[in-house]
């Protein structure tokens, strides 16, 4: 049985890379999609048509089930999509900073808010024991 195994293990490393790219094609088809309808009105429109045309090419080399294909498509989905990302990231930022009361500097949502007074209290107080005096 273990000689068996072992004349069958490239065969299964084939078929275990085969699945693994299938399933990362279709995973990122799909997260492409769900992008898209998500950030529809953020995405221009030769964006979208471009990630779409994209996204039919991963579905087509998931059919032909071509491996080299498959990753192929997939990497250049990705980088499409890190590239809109990173686009609507700094628009977001952008606006975010725009935003912002005159006279006070952009917050990128990290930095706490103080009491509507402003002031600061410094206060300094000692620790009462009220054991340590039943104990004397």
């Amino acid at each position: 049985m273990t000689k068996e195994a072992e004349a069958n293990a490239e065969q299964d490393r084939v078929a275990k890379e085969k699945v693994e790219v299938r399933n990362s094609t279709d995973n990122t088809a799909y997260a492409a999609e769900k992008m898209l309808k998500e950030h529809a009105e953020k995405v221009s429109a030769d964006q979208k048509k471009e990630v779409e045309e994209l996204i039919s090419r991963a579905r087509e080399t998931l059919q032909a089930e071509d491996l080299d294909a498959m990753k192929s498509a997939t990497e250049a989905l990705n980088s499409k999509i890190q590239e809109i990302s990173t686009e609507m990231y700094r628009q977001a930022a952008s606006s975010a900073d725009a935003q912002a009361p005159e006279g006070e500097a952009p917050t990128r949502g990290t930095t706490p808010k103080a009491d509507s007074s402003g002031d600061v209290i410094d206060a300094d107080y000692e620790v009462v024991d009220k054991d340590k005096d039943k104990k004397a």
